[in-house]
């Protein structure tokens, strides 16, 4: 009866160095040293919605077809299946790597059934984690949370890691796509799709125009399941793998002598474009993709050093470095200084559905913070910290927040997406209140 026991026991350890933690690790594409990033804000899949997924036929591996992630058939790069060693979060920061130890091969010390039941739920947590890696971010924060979706904090462009992103844009099947690559030579068009890093369009390798060397990305937009994206001379559309260009847009440019597209934004089934001429000064249009129209909502004007804008039914507001933010309202039409802080960069702006202004200020050069500005309220004192603290990569609610590069905030359903730039992460505000429609 020993004899049969130590024979188990050879067996299993066998067993196990032949499918050890590192080839199930291997068999998802990862590269042989690449970590898996967990955070203390972000959840895995429950075993629930793992077995939705499988039962509907949900796509995880990188060579599969995209349809199901989205209805434009955008094709996926392979490149992003990386081979690059993605560096583990610091401490403090987002949540520690958990490690994960192979038991020991050479201790047979303990009876079989305890190595059968110890390796089998470490190979459970292994798998589990190879499955579902980090699928979406916490399911419900409360208001002035904030919780990273993706990226490390290490610079880089593999399947979790992010090259400071730009302009993350949400879709309605929780996929989001943003710019990314800080050289122009390395960006990229990608789409994060709660599992995994997808590259939909190399901008730099694909030369998305001949005229075009440098290609510095204004706005990404997605619209009625059409993702829209602009350089600085052109607005585009994309469909499968290919870069349309809107000649529309291009012809009125030309015609109104504007130079080129700042930013873009949607409102209400249309594009916005922020447009600027060489005597510094920026309009606003509308383009509706379904008639191709193109109207007129602001004419010229000269905002200094603006950053982003937000419009909403009554007018536009606009972020600017000089540190104000300025509200041009439709009718009738005048400009408001609603903010003026005189303490650094505003780098975006919007307002709440209960009128209040949100902006995101960098302090005096060492801190980014959200703050809310209450409804009817003009002057400093009277605005309230939504979220943020000295420069940082924490996650957490109010002043313990800590970002780099807080910009691009954009709504998903239940609070805005933003790009944390220089900490090279795409995160997210909980917020109660929706932005003004």
């Amino acid at each position: 009866m020993k004899s049969i026991r130590i024979l188990i026991v050879i067996f299993i350890v066998a067993l196990s160095s032949s499918c050890g933690p590192k080839d199930v690790l291997k068999s998802d594409s990862l590269g042989e040293n690449e970590i898996v990033p967990t955070n203390s804000s972000l959840v895995v899949q429950s075993q629930s919605k793992q077995s939705d997924q499988i039962a509907t036929g949900s796509q995880s591996k990188m060579d599969e077809p995209v349809e199901n992630m989205n209805n434009d058939n955008l094709a996926i790069n392979q490149s992003d299946v990386s081979d690059d060693k993605q560096t583990q979060p610091n401490k403090g920061s987002i949540a520690d790597e958990q490690e994960i130890n192979s038991p020991d091969q050479n201790d047979t010390s303990h009876g079989s059934e305890e190595l059968e039941q110890e390796m089998g739920s470490e190979m459970n947590l292994i798998t589990e984690r190879q499955y579902s890696v980090i699928s979406e971010v916490i399911s419900q924060g409360e208001d002035g949370q904030v919780s990273t979706i993706v990226g490390t904090g290490t610079a880089g462009q593999g399947t979790y890691t992010t090259d400071h992103p730009r302009f993350p844009a949400p879709d309605d099947k929780g996929n989001i796509y943003f710019v990314d690559g800080k050289d122009t030579g390395h960006i990229k068009l990608r789409m994060w799709d709660g599992e995994r890093n997808h590259t939909i369009l190399d901008l730099a390798k694909d030369k998305v125009t001949r005229r075009e060397v440098d290609f510095y990305t204004t706005g990404v937009q997605y619209m009625g399941s059409v993702l829209y994206f602009s350089s600085e001379e052109k607005l585009y559309k994309l469909a499968k793998d290919r870069a349309t260009e809107i000649p529309e847009i291009t012809r009125y440019m030309k015609k109104e002598h504007f130079e080129y597209i700042f930013r873009t934004e949607q409102y209400d089934g249309k594009l916005i474009l922020m447009l600027w001429r060489k005597n510094w000064t920026y309009a606003f249009v509308s383009f509706d993709p379904v008639d191709k129209s193109i109207d007129l909502v602001l004419d010229a004007q000269g905002y200094p050093d603006p950053t982003n804008f937000f419009m909403q039914g009554r007018g536009i507001s606009i972020s600017s470095e000089t540190g104000a933010v300025y509200y041009e309202k439709f009718f009738p039409r005048k400009s408001i200084d609603h903010v003026d802080t005189n303490m650094g960069s505003v780098l975006d702006t919007w307002i709440d559905e209960d009128e209040n202004i949100y902006y995101v200020l960098f302090k005096n050069k060492t801190q980014y913070l959200i703050y809310r500005l209450p409804q009817g309220a003009k002057t400093l004192g009277d605005e309230e910290l939504v979220a943020g603290g000295p420069t940082g990569f924490v996650d957490g609610v109010a002043d313990q927040v800590q970002m780099d590069g807080a910009t691009d905030f954009t709504w998903d359903g239940s609070g805005m997406v933003f790009a944390d730039t220089f900490n090279n992460s795409i995160r997210k505000l909980w917020l109660d209140a929706r932005p003004l429609k």
